[in-house]
């Protein structure tokens, strides 16, 4: 992707090359695996078919039964442009957790007909407590706990959090006020008066918590990200998720002098009201709120003022048209749909809905996950000349330019990218990556 200049904004409309397309579905049905005993006495289990390339199974997919045809979840095509070679590597998909708990139970009658030795009896109980995790509350509450530990930890130290005058952690609003990080109760009070919801997004993949310091400035938050970036570049650990044919991930270049491009319209947008947020529609009558009144109402509702609190799919790669994965009824938003429209399927989406409870990230979720992702990683997001694609941040909206936010990494000029592009605009390779608040 290139810039026509330094102070205008991404338009999808403009024309986008060389990017790496998947030759794989994401969803391969009916495949059945053979397990072999490699050294060390692990076993690795294969599917060959001369339609397609080799599947491996992940080390942390569910186990496999004998002669069982399963649908199978494709994470990664070791050699991507050669449709004959390299290997796809997946783990066993399941619709629902039902389905799941469905299979285990067939393992564990399978494997009782044949059980004589303590490694049997270790993986009978094994199985059995898998059944009971995946309906056990304490499962999340653990996840939850070691996900927000590990975010506190981190916030702290990129700087983004501080010791107010409270004695508390927390930031500094764009109105001057103090605003302490919620809590771990807080953070399970707002799960559980919304837990049919998050049951549901939980099981469709929204599992990765997100602290997001949004009363915040906007420049905090880029400058955060920007010295990010530049500490991976310099310590050798900045990365692609993309992987080249010995299965290592793509370090990317990076110009040091300018880690990320921040478009002008950016500039105090949040402290001057010229960005938005929760519009309605993309237009004069965007029905959106300023930052300093979504903090003001924040206040008022006595949640957790000053932060948004949401669930992503872990998702750094958007995936193209017709790539996305489906959990139930739910399927995955792809590229090539306008930002209008990713807008409007969100805000139709009711009770009965696949995507009832999501939203789009607002610019302020986008750096989080984008900073969390890095630091956990050493791998970029939106790489869309990779394998990634450009992603729509449709919670908010610069109503004087007519504009959306959007971000990605830019391989052309080596460093991350926050632009705008035009709401009726349509591209393949660029996306939605949705949220749920809570």
């Amino acid at each position: 992707m290139s810039e026509k200049s330094k102070s205008e904004p991404i338009e999808p409309e403009r024309e986008m090359s060389d990017v790496v397309e998947e030759s794989e579905p994401q969803i391969l049905s009916d495949v059945v695996f053979s397990g072999a005993v490699k050294k060390g006495g692990i076993v690795e289990y294969k599917s060959s078919d001369p339609s397609r390339k080799i599947i491996i199974l992940s080390e942390a997919s569910q186990e496999p039964r004998p002669d069982v045809p399963y649908k199978v979840r494709i994470i990664e095509d070791t050699d991507p442009k050669n449709p004959k070679k390299g290997k796809l590597v997946g783990e066993i998909f399941f619709e629902t957790k039902d389905d799941q708990a469905i299979e285990l139970v067939e393992s564990t009658k399978s494997l009782k007909r044949v059980a004589k030795t303590p490694q049997n009896y270790d993986e009978l109980a094994r199985l059995y407590k898998e059944i009971e995790r995946l309906y056990s509350p304490e499962v999340l509450e653990t996840s939850l706990q070691e996900q927000y530990e590990k975010q506190v930890l981190l916030l702290q130290n990129i700087g983004l959090i501080k010791d107010l005058e409270s004695g508390e952690l927390g930031i500094e609003g764009v109105d001057g006020k103090e605003y302490p990080m919620p809590t771990q109760e807080q953070i399970k009070e707002r799960i559980e008066a919304n837990k049919e919801l998050v049951e549901k997004k939980q099981e469709q993949g929204f599992k990765k918590l997100l602290l997001v310091p949004f009363g915040m400035k906007l420049s905090d938050l880029t400058d955060a990200y920007k010295q990010s970036i530049l500490r991976h570049g310099n310590e050798g650990r900045l990365f692609s998720t993309q992987r080249d044919t010995n299965e290592q991930l793509v370090p990317l270049p990076l110009d040091k002098s300018k880690p990320l491009y921040v478009w002008d319209g950016y500039n105090d947008a949040d402290v001057n009201g010229e960005l938005v947020y929760q519009p309605k529609e993309f237009s004069e009558n965007h029905g959106g709120k300023t930052k300093q009144s979504v903090l003001s109402e924040q206040a008022r509702e006595g949640a957790t003022p000053g932060w948004r609190i949401i669930f992503v799919e872990d998702m750094p790669d958007i995936p193209r048209q017709d790539k996305g994965k489906t959990t139930g009824e739910r399927k995955q938003f792809e590229t090539n749909d306008t930002p209008e429209n990713y807008l409007k399927i969100l805000q139709d989406a009711k009770k009965d809905s696949p995507y009832q409870g999501e939203e789009g990230m607002t610019p302020e979720d986008q750096l989080m996950y984008a900073i969390l992702h890095l630091e956990e990683t050493d791998q970029v997001i939106d790489d869309w000349q990779g394998s990634g694609s450009v992603s729509y941040q449709t919670g908010a909206y610069f109503p004087a330019s007519g504009y959306v936010p959007c971000a990605c990494w830019d391989r052309d000029y080596r460093r991350a990218y926050l632009g705008g592009s035009s709401p009726g605009g349509r591209n393949d390779d660029c996306g939605v990556r949705p949220a749920v608040r809570i």
